[in-house]
């Protein structure tokens, strides 16, 4: 994220979906408002 933000790739206002897998199936997701 802090990549995508100094490079300009992410800008205020912008969604973000961050989605993340585990062993067997855990999953879990959000979704942030930059």
């Amino acid at each position: 994220l802090d990549e995508a933000n100094r490079s300009g790739r992410i800008k205020r206002g912008d969604y973000v979906l961050m989605v993340v897998f585990g062993g067997g199936l855990t999953w879990a997701s959000t979704i942030l408002e930059w």
